[in-house]
């Protein structure tokens, strides 16, 4: 059999959950509280998606308590252009009897989908067991001789200790090769157990302190599922956005190209002075109520007749000093 290979903390999909706070945030976790049981099945589909059950046996002690939520990180960076998604969808959360399990989702601000369960006009106490499933979409990863789930069964944003830690995975074939890590993210310390029978992979922790997770990884033999395939998404930049392609330069001429015949229609409909339609008199000394007018043409040539009075209804002051001597010696 060869040897496991593992994906690098970069591209394995994580999952993270708190306690939720009366009327506000994350709670840091009380003395009091902790997990007692926190059992976590996934079932690989051939279609590349994983389908997860979570049983999360909560004591929230004396603390009044509204819930928990779910914190699912469903956009990871994937290289220095795209980022890996992981399409999320909630097919149901129950609870034991008096646990308020209505639930809503929301995307917040790294990549991650919010499962929020409990109810925002009541508070609990003591234990209360939730159980919530959903499906992960382009989970898998593929290699040339195995495709390998590596999933984050616990992350590490509880903050109150998990007395045990189950996880169970099973698929459309065996499973045949197995590995677990425990601890802080990117920890490489092996779990507390990873055993393999009848092509199903469990494994245990013990103990699992506050913000401490539990990843495991499950190989499978090549053709078991579709061939895996990521859903990848460009990362938005500014260099990006504005680089030199083809299709942007295209873009940014035909949108300069309207500006100026926006700006050039705006100037010949409302830009260009008026004047009466008549004789140069008429256009130079005025012309009687009424008279129509038009807007003067561009580039127009030619010149204007010589006014020999100051137009009417204007005093010196008003155009400036006047010479005493007429504007037109003759010869």
């Amino acid at each position: 059999m060869r040897r496991l290979r593992v994906l690098g903390p970069t591209l394995c999909a994580g999952i993270a959950a708190v306690a939720m706070v009366l009327g506000a945030g994350p709670a840091s976790g009380q003395a009091d509280e902790r997990i007692p049981r926190y059992d976590v099945r996934i079932q690989i589909q051939r279609d590349d998606s994983i389908t997860i059950r979570e049983t999360i046996a909560y004591d929230f002690g004396s603390q009044q308590r509204h819930g928990i939520y779910r914190d699912v990180p469903t956009r990871l960076r994937y290289d220095d252009t795209y980022d890996r998604i992981y399409p999320l969808t909630v097919l149901s959360v129950t609870g034991s009897p008096g646990t308020p399990v209505q639930y809503t989702t929301e995307s917040i601000e790294g990549g991650i989908t919010r499962i929020k369960v409990g109810d925002p006009d009541r508070t609990i106490q003591g234990r209360h067991t939730y159980e919530l499933t959903y499906r992960i979409g382009a989970a898998l990863n593929g290699f040339p001789d195995h495709d390998e789930l590596y999933w984050n069964a616990i992350g590490d944003d509880w903050p109150v200790p998990i007395d045990r830690a189950t996880v169970r995975v099973s698929g459309p074939g065996a499973v045949e090769r197995v590995a677990c890590f425990s601890g802080p993210t990117g920890s490489n310390l092996p779990c507390g157990s990873a055993k393999l029978r009848d092509g199903i992979a469990t494994f245990a922790q013990q103990d699992l302190p506050a913000h401490q997770a539990l990843a495991v990884v499950a190989g499978m033999p090549k053709g078991v599922v579709a061939s895996p395939a990521p859903v990848l998404e460009e990362r938005w930049s500014v260099d990006r956005a504005f680089s030199a392609t083809p299709p942007i330069a295209g873009a940014f001429f035909g949108l300069l190209v309207l500006v100026l015949a926006g700006f050039g229609t705006l100037v010949w409909r409302t830009g260009r002075d008026r004047r009466f339609v008549g004789s140069q008199v008429d256009v130079v000394m005025g012309a009687p109520p009424g008279t129509p007018d038009r807007a003067v043409p561009l580039f127009e040539g030619g010149t204007a007749p010589v006014e020999f009075a100051p137009p009417e209804d204007l005093r010196p002051g008003q155009i400036g000093r006047c010479s005493t001597r007429s504007p037109i010696r003759s010869t």
